[in-house]
């Protein structure tokens, strides 16, 4: 046998005689366990295989039970988590066994509905929390314009309010939208961004003593009041008196609080071209979809058509129509005046029967856009109602209607649109009403 392979054969025959070694080895017994924690093991009916000398623990354990429903008691220290993603207002309810499980909690235990801020906090059949509002009238809110936009109202969910129904109002913009600023060509190009107001007071604390409207971006107390429930809107904009204020109580605090449009100045420049003809236009589109005017190629030679004068006379001829200088003499009756050669050096006014009247820019122009378009818009953005659509950021359901995704249901998979889609309606009512489904609303549609 060569010495190499002599080395190999001791090494195997010496690692199998450590593998027997440690196999043979008789097991350790831990005789540390006390005599206390021996009788608490017996008596839960469990062995406890540790080496815990802590015969306060032990008694701990023991003595660590919970008396379930049935009126089992069961061991809590053996729950596991809850591995769920659903939502409940009142946490998770608990099975047989008195651990949590994946369904929620009714409303049935004293106290649930406390924290409603209104007169007359209700739990339903159904077991959800809500205002009993029966006879409350809605409420609007007032828009700088004069517009109203529905605020508030009551529902089958109870009292329910828009959240920030200021971007619903005609000349005010919603955060994260854009307009653009025509050009000429019909193209576009970056304008003006919406932004939100900073640091918007928070309802913070709700149940405590504390409880109260805080500062968004340094925390502090603005004013200790309840108002959990109490939606919040910026008003009174553009007086005074503007500020941000709730439902319930009214103002919270003064200050300029309306959405504002930070614009480019000069767009213009970023166009390929500023030429234009006096057919060229755009719009501005409100937030109810409507349009005003926006843009347009000023042509003010065009407003000076010429026109047919002194027929029959030694002066019979073409005279400016602004200043009614004569542009040139000639047998003109019955004759048509056209503005032709548009965008070329031979443009000008043609008559119909001998030609070329007088060369002028009678059709191009100037490019010119308002400065604030919004200002003529005077439709507010409608809330969506019932099984009504919309892409956001221009929209919101009404008052008392749930924002879902709009979602398909094949029975088996959900199907997802790629936008901002949302659908409106009464989720939590227990009806399975479309467009709910068990993708979106899988209380009312379980799968």
């Amino acid at each position: 046998m060569s010495t190499e392979r002599w080395l190999i054969h001791h090494i195997w025959v010496a690692l199998f005689g450590l593998a027997a070694c440690i196999d043979n080895t008789p097991a350790r017994v831990d005789t540390a366990e006390t005599t206390a924690d021996s009788v608490e093991d017996g008596a839960d009916g469990i062995d406890i295989e540790v080496a815990d000398t802590s015969p306060t623990d032990t008694l701990e354990d023991a003595a660590d039970t919970t008396d379930t429903a049935d009126g089992n008691d069961a061991d809590t220290t053996a729950c596991e988590p809850v591995a769920c993603t659903l939502y409940c207002e009142h946490g998770f309810a608990n099975g047989p066994d008195g651990c949590p499980v994946c369904a929620c909690r009714d409303c049935a235990e004293p106290g649930d509905c406390t924290r409603l801020d209104c007169a007359s906090p209700v739990c339903t059949g159904e077991g959800s929390c809500l205002c009993d509002c029966a006879g409350v009238e809605p409420v609007t809110y007032d828009c700088p314009d004069g517009t109203d936009v529905a605020w508030c109202a009551c529902s089958a969910l109870g009292w329910d309010c828009l959240e920030h129904p200021e971007y619903q109002c005609p000349t005010l913009c919603t955060p994260s939208t854009s307009d653009p600023w025509f050009c000429p060509d019909g193209g576009s190009v970056p304008w003006c961004e919406c932004e939100a107001p900073g640091c918007e007071p928070r309802c913070e604390r709700v149940g405590e003593a504390e409880e109260g409207w805080y500062d968004g971006c340094s925390g502090e107390l603005i004013v200790a009041r309840p108002c959990a429930g109490c939606e919040m809107a910026c008003t009174a904009i553009g007086t005074r008196s503007e500020g941000w204020y709730d439902a319930c109580e009214g103002r919270i605090a003064w200050g300029f609080c309306a959405p504002s449009r930070r614009c480019v100045e000069s767009p213009e420049k970023a166009c390929d071209t500023l030429d234009c003809t006096i057919d060229q236009a755009s719009d501005h589109v409100c937030p109810d979809e409507g349009t005003v005017p926006f843009c347009g190629c000023e042509v003010p030679a065009a407003a000076c058509e010429p026109t047919c004068e002194q027929v029959g006379t030694s002066d019979e001829g073409w005279y400016d129509g602004c200043t009614g200088a004569l542009v040139r003499l000639g047998v003109c009756a019955l004759c048509e005046v056209t503005c032709d050669a548009i965008g070329s050096r031979s443009e000008g006014w043609y008559s119909s029967c001998d030609g070329l009247i007088a060369w002028e820019s009678c059709a191009t122009g100037t490019w010119a856009c308002e400065t604030e378009p919004w200002r003529d818009c005077t439709g507010g953005l409608a809330c969506t109602g019932q099984g009504g659509e919309f892409i956001a950021p221009r929209g919101q359901c009404c008052p008392g209607l749930t924002q879902l995704d709009y979602t398909s249901w094949d029975g088996e998979q959900c199907g997802y649109v790629d936008c901002l889609c949302y659908v409106c309606t009464v989720c939590g009512d227990g009806a399975c009403d479309a467009p709910e489904n068990p993708c979106n609303c899988a209380d009312d549609c379980p799968r």
